[in-house]
């Protein structure tokens, strides 16, 4: 079920994602994908990978991009 907002109206209450007062956004050093999976204390390899990729298309800008390995496969295939 959705809710269609015309325009200029105020929204309903929710969670600010990627603006400078929410809490879930960029900083100098963290994409907010990044401060998403720190918060939240996850720690899947593949998960982890992809907060590198989007800190480097957030973050890095401006600068190299850095060659990040991908994850090793775990035992039986499956992600860790």
């Amino acid at each position: 079920h959705s809710t269609i907002i015309q325009q200029h109206w105020a929204l309903p209450e929710g969670i600010a994602f990627d603006t400078p007062d929410a809490f879930f956004r960029r900083y100098h050093n963290k994409s907010t994908f990044e401060t998403f999976l720190q918060h939240h204390n996850v720690k899947d390899a593949k998960l982890l990978y992809l907060g590198r990729i989007i800190h480097d298309i957030e973050i890095n800008i401006w600068e190299v991009i850095i060659q990040i390995p991908s994850p090793q496969p775990s035992p039986g295939g499956r992600g860790s």
